[in-house]
């Protein structure tokens, strides 16, 4: 996971993640280690996960449409995971195994995928979490990943993304939305600053699956 700066959203705006080339909207999001360890589980989660899945959003003027994925938009999804990898870990194998990883993402009972839709055409997602929040005995977001195609970057594809997580999280009563940014991003930090505060702590990683790093 590129944790190397973390960022909190405590208000109701979002924007997105790393694109090099666009400070507006930079394209990726801390990849993930792993599932979190007491996520939402349960008649009323997999209600409230059911509801968002059907919500669909639907942005004027722009063709961009955002909705949970499903299972029909797996192979859509694989070919921007293996996009997300390749940037991610520099062309070393990363569209290995991506249709698998697609229908296992989407079918997590755990994870949820918002897509970003230009008409048809599947040109974003971003993977988050609904997540216990110890100090306030309430509730809390975490977006783990969040890919923008080049092709796409320029229309706020991201912050839009955010934005309807942080909906999700209103009706859902969280505390906050989190997410976390690479140190080396600055056209990335300087975006998220507009709009979310520093978290006041930093992030650190233990690898545990051999050579994997990125």
């Amino acid at each position: 996971m590129r944790w190397l700066a973390a960022i909190a959203i405590l208000g109701a705006l979002g924007w997105s993640a790393c694109n090099r080339t666009d400070p507006l909207e930079p394209s990726t999001i801390g990849a993930s280690t792993g599932k979190p360890e007491t996520p939402a589980t349960g008649p009323a989660y997999a209600s409230m996960k059911a509801t968002h899945s059907r919500d669909q959003h639907t942005l004027p003027d722009d063709g961009v449409t955002l909705r949970q994925l499903v299972a029909e938009d797996a192979v859509a999804l694989a070919a921007l995971l293996a996009a997300y990898g390749d940037e991610m870990r520099h062309g070393h194998g990363a569209g290995a195994d991506a249709r698998a990883r697609a229908d296992a993402l989407i079918a997590d009972p755990i994870a949820e995928v918002l897509g970003g839709f230009l008409g048809a055409e599947l040109v974003a997602f971003a993977v988050f979490f609904d997540l216990p929040e110890a100090i306030s005995g309430g509730r809390s977001g975490q977006l783990d990943d969040l890919y923008v195609l080049p092709a796409a970057r320029g229309k706020r594809l991201a912050q839009r993304l955010i934005t309807a997580i942080a909906d999700t999280g209103r009706s859902r009563a969280w505390i906050h939305l989190r997410w976390l940014v690479p140190e080396d991003n600055p056209d990335a930090i300087r975006a998220y600053a507009r709009f979310a505060e520093p978290a006041g702590w930093k992030s650190y990683v233990l690898w545990l699956a051999g050579n994997e790093r990125w």
